[in-house]
């Protein structure tokens, strides 16, 4: 499928989809790359308004992911990513 063949996304289906679809791309996990989507996420869940709590919890995962200083693809294989402090099941998962 060509980019220009995809349907947009709307802010609510953004989330999972999007950061495993960036992880994919790559086989190695880039916690820069992981956290520029958390942050962009973050701020289209601010922008559309009514998702506070959400926003902010996306964020927050952002800069945990940057602030990491073990292996995000270690963490990702192990299942211990809940392990890390601003990053909940949801975002987890």
């Amino acid at each position: 499928m060509k980019f220009a063949d995809r349907q947009p996304l709307a802010v609510d289906d953004i989330g999972q989809d999007c950061v495993a679809e960036q992880v994919a791309m790559k086989s190695a996990p880039d916690k820069f790359a992981i956290a520029a989507v958390l942050q962009e996420i973050g701020t289209l869940l601010e922008l559309k308004g009514g998702q506070y709590f959400k926003a902010r919890a996306y964020k927050r995962g952002a800069r945990a992911v940057i602030e990491l200083t073990e292996d995000i693809g270690k963490l990702i294989k192990e299942n211990r990513l809940t392990f890390v402090s601003g990053i909940g099941y949801a975002l987890a998962k």
